[in-house]
C-alpha cells in the first residue's frame, strides 16, 4: 500500500507538469481559471453576456474581420470614392480635349476663310494690273469701264457729264480725268500769257510759246484787246500730253469785256511741253498721232462738262445783261 501511495503522488506530480508546460493554443476550448475573487452573486447563467459587450466571433455592423477580403464587386466607401474622382477626372480630360481640338477645328476654318479672301484679292489686283497695262484683256473690266464713265462726276461738282453733241446726237468717248491747279508752273505761264495777251507785250508773248514768228504781227491781237481787256479768275484743268512731258491744258477765266458789266467765263486750250526746263505754250503744228490724241481728250465727258459749264454761265449772262445779249449775237453772227 506504500508503494500505491507513492504511484499516485508521482501520477498528480506528473499531470501538473504537463498542466503548467502545455501551450493553451493548442487547447480549442481552454477552460478559463476560476476567479478567486468572485462571489456567488456574480455569477451568470452559461450562454448570456453583459449589456454593452459583444458575443465572441461577432463584428459591429459595417465592419469585416482582419485579413478577409471583400466579396467581388463590393468596395468600401473610401474605395467608391476614389473611384469615382477618377471617373470624374477622366471625364474631365476627354471633354477638354474634345473642347480644345473643336477649337482648333474652328481657328483653321476662320484661317483658311481669310487666306481665301486674300488670294482671291491679290488675284483681282494682278488682273488689274496687267489689264491696265495691256498686257492681257479681261471683258469684264472694259464693261466696269464703260459704266463707271457714265456714273462717275468730275471733281467740279457744276459739271453735269451726261451731254449731247451739237446735233443732239449721243457721242461716245473715253474719259480722261483731269486735275485742277495741279501744276503751279502751268498756271504761272497761262497768267502770263494772258496778261500779255491783254496788254499786247509782244516780247513776252514771244517768250512763253515754242514759235515765237506767231506774234511778229500784233495788229490782229491789238484789236483782241481792245475787246477783252482783262482776265480773271483763271483755273488750269490739265491732262497728260501725248509725249512723256507734254500737258494738255483746259483754262477757265472771267473775262472782262469793254462796255459789259457781266464777266462771263471763257475756255482757251493750250497744249504745253517742257523744253530745257521751262513749261512754253506749243504753238506750232501737231502731228497727226497729238492731234488725234487731243481730238480724244476735247470729246471726253470730263472736258465736255467743262464746255458745258462755260456754255451755261455765258447763257445765264445773256438772260441777266441785255448788253452782253446784244454782245454775243453779234459775235456768234
Amino acid at each position: 500500500m506504500g508503494n500505491n501511495s507513492n504511484d499516485r503522488d508521482s501520477v498528480k506530480k506528473n499531470d501538473n507538469r504537463n498542466t503548467q508546460g502545455q501551450d493553451p493554443r493548442r487547447n480549442p476550448n481552454p477552460r478559463p481559471a476560476a476567479n478567486r475573487n468572485s462571489v456567488a452573486g456574480d455569477r451568470r447563467p452559461q450562454g448570456q453576456r453583459p449589456q454593452g459587450q459583444r458575443p465572441q466571433g461577432q463584428r459591429p455592423q459595417g465592419q469585416r474581420p482582419q485579413g478577409q477580403r471583400p466579396a467581388s464587386g463590393q468596395y468600401s466607401d473610401k474605395r467608391m470614392a476614389e473611384r469615382r474622382m477618377e471617373e470624374r477626372r477622366y471625364n474631365s480630360q476627354a471633354n477638354s480635349k474634345k473642347k480644345k481640338k473643336k477649337k482648333n477645328k474652328g481657328l483653321k476654318v476662320l484661317l483658311g476663310f481669310f487666306w481665301a479672301i486674300f488670294i482671291l484679292f491679290a488675284l483681282g489686283f494682278i488682273a488689274i494690273f496687267l489689264h491696265n497695262n495691256g498686257i492681257v484683256t479681261i471683258p469684264f473690266l472694259d464693261r466696269f469701264a464703260s459704266s463707271e464713265e457714265s456714273t462717275t462726276g468730275s471733281d467740279n461738282p457744276d459739271i453735269d457729264k451726261d451731254y449731247t453733241g451739237e446735233d443732239n446726237t449721243e457721242k461716245i468717248v473715253t474719259r480722261y480725268e483731269y486735275e485742277t491747279n495741279a501744276n503751279l508752273d502751268i498756271n504761272a505761264l497761262v497768267t502770263d500769257y494772258f496778261n500779255a495777251l491783254s496788254g499786247c507785250d509782244k516780247e513776252k508773248l514771244q517768250s512763253l510759246v515754242v514759235d515765237p514768228s506767231q506774234f511778229d504781227d500784233m495788229s490782229v491781237y491789238e484789236t483782241k484787246a481792245t475787246i477783252i481787256t482783262d482776265y480773271s479768275n483763271t483755273n488750269c484743268y490739265t491732262i497728260k500730253g501725248y509725249n512723256e512731258n507734254d500737258t494738255v491744258c483746259y483754262a477757265l477765266s472771267n473775262i472782262t469785256i469793254s462796255g459789259i458789266s457781266s464777266t462771263p467765263l471763257d475756255i482757251v486750250r493750250f497744249y504745253i511741253v517742257y523744253k530745257d526746263g521751262t513749261y512754253l505754250i506749243d504753238n506750232t503744228k501737231k502731228s497727226s498721232e497729238v492731234a488725234s490724241y487731243i481730238d480724244s481728250i476735247n470729246s471726253s465727258t470730263d472736258i465736255q462738262g467743262l464746255y458745258k459749264l462755260v456754255k451755261d454761265d455765258i447763257t445765264k449772262c445773256q438772260q441777266e445783261d441785255a448788253d452782253f445779249y446784244e454782245f454775243y449775237q453779234k459775235l456768234m453772227n
